[in-house]
């Protein structure tokens, strides 16, 4: 989800201000949101539960943003457990929060090595593409800004502070 208060800073300060005061990268895309509609099935190791019909709690009926505004993403670390990856899902216990149906609780992570930004797949359901090639499960692969990235159905950009702030500044 995005943070107002970086689209704010990107409004408010130059690109120059905006780039030291961000040191990390961003993922940048359109919000084009998959979200369920209806109850999905849940299967539960229960028998008194067994075959109830719930709605997911981490999902929601609310209608996808408008798609004029961008989906800005910063990569950096915002949770205290696993302090060598920044984690990627649709669940708020993530770094990087996508809710989108397509997204895994737990879809992937990036992680810093050598001075190099790596991304890993987690073994997610829809899988995770760099460049449009498939990324295999727990193999990772190196990213640099102008990466395209597609978690399950969500496409975006990997971009330095400067080409965020640009973009952000172009949609408001």
């Amino acid at each position: 989800m995005n943070d107002p208060a970086i689209v704010t800073a990107a409004q408010r300060f130059s690109r120059e201000e905006f780039a030291s005061s961000y040191g990390w990268p961003f993922l940048v895309g359109e919000p084009s949101l998959s979200v369920p509609r209806t109850a999905m099935r849940t299967l539960v190791n229960a028998p008194a539960l067994r075959g109830i019909d719930t709605i997911l709690p981490d999902t929601h009926d609310e209608p996808a943003p408008a798609t004029s505004h961008l989906l800005v993403l910063p990569v950096r670390k915002r949770q205290d457990v696993f302090p060598e990856m920044i984690t990627i899902g649709r669940t708020a216990n993530n770094d990087i929060v996508i809710n989108d149906a397509t997204v895994s609780k737990f879809h992937g992570f990036f992680r810093v090595v050598d001075d190099r930004l790596e991304l890993v797949d987690a073994g997610s359901r829809n899988g995770t593409k760099v460049m449009g090639r498939a990324l295999a499960p727990k193999q990772p692969m190196a990213v640099t800004p102008g990466t395209r990235i597609r978690f399950g159905t969500v496409d975006l950009v990997l971009h330095n502070p400067r080409e965020a702030w640009d973009l952000i500044r172009a949609r408001s």
